[in-house]
């Protein structure tokens, strides 16, 4: 995908990478709500991935069957981190361990 165009290429992989950072960031905060709020940053990011996606199909680089199974684990991910963002919420964190 886009070999050439090293900065859209870079983009990408700076979104990727805000998706994955927060979590382990959020992990270690004390509070359910503060880990659900660091799993917010990341939906955020996904919502910014697709939207990448798009842009690469527009500029050409893919079609839209190439990205179908991306978009897909897009959405996968999506609803994960939803569904756990309304468990963190819904539920008392454990006693501290630290």
């Amino acid at each position: 995908v886009c070999a050439k165009d090293w900065g859209f290429r870079r983009e990408g992989r700076k979104t990727v990478s805000q998706i994955c950072r927060p979590i382990p960031e959020g992990f270690r905060r004390r509070t359910h709500a503060e880990f659900a709020q660091f799993l917010q940053y990341s939906l955020a990011s996904v919502g910014e991935l697709r939207d990448y996606f798009d842009e690469v199909q527009l500029r050409g680089y893919a079609s839209a069957r190439d990205l179908e199974s991306l978009r897909r684990l897009c959405f996968r991910l999506d609803r994960a981190l939803i569904n756990f963002i309304r468990y963190l919420r819904r539920n008392d964190p454990p006693p501290s361990w630290w």
